[in-house]
């Protein structure tokens, strides 16, 4: 029987100051217009970087501006759920880990 990876989350300073030494991959989302976290020393087989902005419990979307509605918000899709569906599933015999940022 296949052993599932291990899930783990950071935040971007937890995942930029990380190592594994294990087989990983990387999930990596960030707000819109800030830049992309830097990997570490993880080496990973793979990174997949997403880019949306934080929707809140009360449907607010969150804006490196504060709570408003603009033209520009980024929202989570089923596009980007199928990203993260097939990156897993392309790997998850490779890996033992899967750090999500």
């Amino acid at each position: 029987m296949k052993k599932i990876p291990k899930i783990v989350a950071l935040s971007r300073q937890e995942v930029e100051t990380s190592t594994a030494h294990i087989p990983c991959i990387i999930i990596s989302v960030r707000s819109p217009g800030t830049r992309r976290a830097i990997v570490g020393s993880n080496d990973p087989k793979d990174v997949l970087f997403l880019e949306f902005n934080d929707i809140d419990k009360d449907g607010r979307i969150w804006t490196l501006h504060g709570s408003q509605v603009r033209d520009d918000v980024v929202q989570f899709n089923e596009s980007m759920a199928k990203e993260v569906l097939d990156f897993v599933n392309k790997y998850k015999d490779e890996v033992e880990l899967i750090i999500c940022n």
